[in-house]
């Protein structure tokens, strides 16, 4: 081999390396998801911020977000929490990267005490 073949192997080499490193880094960016039970103890402690929580939940399993342009995965949960001697639920959605609430709503179906 000429050193003209073993430059270009070289550099073939080189650029897949590269291409392969790049590709993983954005796989591994991509699956870098926030664990939902830690999420779920950030909501409820801004929730009892306003008062007792009765119960909290959160899905472990992402799903699909998009408003307006932005797309991304969330994690959906809720909380029960007392107002004015009366539960009350309000649901979540979460983004499964950064923790932040990106909806909050309150229930509107009555709860029985």
């Amino acid at each position: 081999m000429t050193n003209n073949q073993h430059f270009s192997q070289l550099a073939i080499l080189a650029g897949l390396g590269i291409s392969a490193g790049l590709a993983l880094g954005a796989l591994i960016q991509d699956l870098h998801l926030k664990r939902p039970d830690r999420i779920l103890t950030e909501v409820k402690t801004s929730f009892r911020k306003s008062g007792a929580l009765d119960g909290a939940w959160i899905e472990h399993h992402p799903v699909p977000f998009k408003r307006f342009a932005a797309q991304t995965l969330v994690y959906r949960g809720g909380v029960i929490k007392h107002e004015d001697g009366q539960p009350v639920a309000y649901e979540f959605l979460a983004d499964t990267k950064t923790g932040k609430v990106v909806d909050v709503w309150k229930v509107t179906s009555q709860l029985q005490s």
